[in-house]
């Protein structure tokens, strides 16, 4: 509707998710860094001269919109910013479609992906992916989702503590609750509790500014 000249049979979708278990595409959208991070890529994925990107949100099967974009030409080689591994990856020059702009971090959109591929042709699954819902405001760390949908990086929760968002803040100050920490290499679990007169977000604040807490396991 937004582009009338959109042919599915010239565009792939992009079913964005987490990266060697440190880039969450959810947490770097609303940093936005996702732009950036999209570009880079360890293969030449986008094949077609138009790329749909959506990201996974938590929950089955749900995903959000993050644009349309056009492929400009071929990639190059660049030190990649993203990489754990300091590495040279392709780099992509892709441009926002604006007309889109207006729904991008609002459209929610349910899709069943199928496989481990996550550069689908659009030709091949435009049909299969429905609209679930649209935001009537776009989903940034401003907003603070509700506790079912909290569910994020260390290098989010230190931009959270930093920057201090309202939404984040008076949440998390006001209640008292159990928390999970998980550690995405071992894949152990640490079960906490917060209790203090500032709630999770004091206990948060801690884990933010020392790592561990001042817990001696953790440590």
């Amino acid at each position: 509707i937004l582009i009338p000249e959109f042919d599915a049979n010239n565009a792939k979708i992009h079913f964005a998710l987490p990266s060697d278990n440190e880039n969450d595409p959810l947490d770097l959208f609303r940093q936005n860094k996702f732009e950036a991070w999209q570009s880079f890529q360890t293969s030449k994925n986008f094949s077609k001269p138009i790329l749909v990107s959506l990201i996974r949100l938590p929950g089955k099967h749900r995903w959000l919109f993050a644009g349309v974009y056009h492929v400009n030409g071929e990639p190059i080689k660049k030190f990649d910013p993203f990489s754990t591994n300091q590495t040279e990856n392709w780099c992509y020059e892709l441009t926002s479609d604006t007309r889109c702009s207006e729904i991008i971090g609002r459209l929610i959109v349910s899709h069943k992906k199928l496989g481990r591929n996550s550069y689908l042709y659009a030709v091949n699954v435009e049909n299969q992916i429905l609209i679930d819902s649209l935001l009537s405001e776009t989903l940034s760390f401003d907003h603070f989702p509700g506790f079912r949908n909290v569910s994020i990086s260390k290098d989010s929760l230190d931009y959270i503590i930093k920057t201090s968002p309202t939404d984040w803040r008076t949440q998390l100050e006001t209640t008292k609750g159990i928390y999970l920490i998980t550690d995405l290499k071992s894949g152990k679990l640490y079960v906490g509790s917060a209790t203090g007169s500032e709630g999770i977000w004091q206990r948060w604040q801690e884990y933010s500014l020392t790592g561990h807490g001042n817990n001696k396991d953790l440590i």
